[in-house]
């Protein structure tokens, strides 16, 4: 499916959404690879930023929530619990060079 604002949809379809495995190739450069449902990502499932960052784990009604991996472009790499789409619980960043933070984590890194 690709939709009038660039979107390209590639995966399992019911009741008219995207919903089960599939792929989402956004118009801004980001795509998006696993589950779905209800056109929601939903469930594990890995984003690929434009920029070079790659969030790999859980999915709640289109946002990051659960536990999941975030590697950024500039070689941080946080790991732990996500809540609306924004570290926020218990996790660690490895900010290279032998520095690394693991705590409590409150609206993002």
């Amino acid at each position: 499916m690709t939709y009038a604002d660039g979107r390209v949809y590639e995966g399992a379809w019911k009741d008219g959404f995207s919903d089960g495995e599939g792929k989402m190739a956004y118009a801004d450069g980001n795509f998006y690879e696993g589950a779905w449902k209800e056109g929601m990502e939903e469930g594990h499932g890995k984003l690929t930023y434009a920029d070079g960052c790659v969030y790999e784990g859980a999915w709640k009604e289109g946002a990051e929530e659960g536990a999941g991996k975030m590697t950024y472009a500039d070689g941080r790499v946080y790991e732990g619990a996500w809540k609306d789409g924004s570290a926020d619980g218990q996790g660690k960043m490895n900010y290279g060079r032998g520095r690394l933070y693991a705590g409590a984590w409150k609206g993002g890194v």
